[in-house]
């Protein structure tokens, strides 16, 4: 019999096309990934992982895809922003060394406050497990994260150390010590990161 599908789990279907089932390497993603699709519920998400003590970034990446699509929220694909909130909220209490899922609540917590004040804390905690996580943040939002919090300003030099060539990397340092000039423990800082190997 042939079952119409709903606008909003087209949607979770076309986003989830650019993962396809045939590149995941973990059995869970696979699951999550058809669930999304086929029954387009948090709550059968929540099921699939209730046993689960640890949870790949690959399945959070999936999980974000279709939940979200390639937007800060899941208006596309369908779903309610507070069931969102509580969905994410429950990954990241059930999974807290997760980077990427406490990058992930911290924009919820963007979103629902209006600033990052309570977001802070998902943010440091998500860096701290992985630095690299900063790139994965859309860059108008990384802007303004580094501009209002320094030490994330240092986060995303890790991130630019390992991924510019030596001549970027330099003028981006030399640009960095003159907007901290008047902070010599800031300078300190970051010249810190430029000496690390």
């Amino acid at each position: 019999m042939f079952i119409r599908q709903s606008y909003s789990s087209m949607s979770t279907q076309y986003y989830l096309k650019t993962i396809p089932e045939n590149t995941l390497a973990f059995n869970i993603s696979k699951k999550v990934r058809t669930s999304l699709i086929e029954e387009h519920n948090l709550n059968s998400i929540l099921l699939l992982l209730k046993n689960e003590t640890k949870i790949e970034n690959e399945t959070v990446r999936v999980i974000n895809k279709g939940v979200r699509g390639p937007y800060a929220d899941g208006y596309y694909c369908g779903f309610n922003f507070d069931d969102e909130f509580e969905f994410w909220k429950t990954l990241v209490t059930q999974f807290q060394l997760n980077g990427l899922l406490n990058i992930i609540f911290a924009e919820y917590l963007v979103q629902k406050d209006k600033n990052y004040d309570s977001a802070n804390q998902f943010y440091k905690k998500g860096f701290d497990i992985d630095f690299r996580l900063i790139g994965f943040i859309e860059p108008s939002w990384r802007d303004e994260l580094i501009e209002r919090n320094f030490d994330f300003q240092l986060v995303y030099l890790q991130l630019q150390k390992e991924q510019y060539d030596l001549e970027d990397f330099v003028e981006v340092i030399e640009s960095l010590i003159a907007e901290h000039s008047a902070s010599p423990d800031r300078i300190e800082r970051i010249k810190k990161i430029q000496l690390s190997s």
